[in-house]
């Protein structure tokens, strides 16, 4: 009985080694983002929240197209390496005019449920086209991140051409 249980004992150890190895040999690497925007374009305007709150009250009333990333965020790091430079490649552009890049840091928003009802999100990255008028922040279109439904170039670029930030196919 004590050599059955020592048995069991010592196969359950056994998996349960061989499944945390395994595990952390095929799990996704978060790295740090090859691409910095600063090194996409000089001319790309980026901050963080708070400057950006302060830049969206100076400009009242005129429509902001806003991209919300995370430095270490996997999806956001995917957004800026894979599917940006391919626009720019296939729109010959080198960079999104009348765009704002605003970084947070995961305490910005996750979990918050007053920063989802503000700016209409809770994953990153999230593409907004939004305008701020009598102290309230008006979404025009957004395209962000769900537990469902990743971005992906297509939705990216349909998101870019509705709001005239890249010409449309008819143009």
């Amino acid at each position: 009985m004590i050599k059955r249980s020592i048995f069991y004992v010592f196969i359950i150890t056994l998996i349960s080694v061989g499944l945390y190895f395994s595990f952390q040999h095929f799990q996704p690497k978060i790295q740090k983002s090859n691409t910095s925007l600063t090194s996409i374009n000089d001319n790309i305007s980026y901050m963080n929240l708070t400057d950006f709150n302060e830049y969206l009250k100076n400009n009242a009333e005129k429509n902001i197209n806003v991209i919300f990333y995370q430095e270490d965020d996997i999806n956001s790091q995917f957004l800026f390496n894979n599917i940006l430079p391919q626009i720019y490649e296939n729109y010959e552009i080198s960079s999104l005019d009348n765009v704002i890049f605003v970084s947070l840091e995961e305490t910005d928003y996750k979990e918050k449920t007053a920063f989802s009802s503000t700016y209409g999100f809770s994953n990153v990255p999230a593409l907004i086209n939004l305008k701020y008028k009598d102290g309230n922040i008006i979404i025009s279109s957004i395209l962000c991140d769900t537990d469902n439904l990743l971005i992906n170039y297509n939705s990216v670029e349909d998101w870019l051409q509705l709001n005239e930030i890249i010409p449309s196919p008819e143009e």
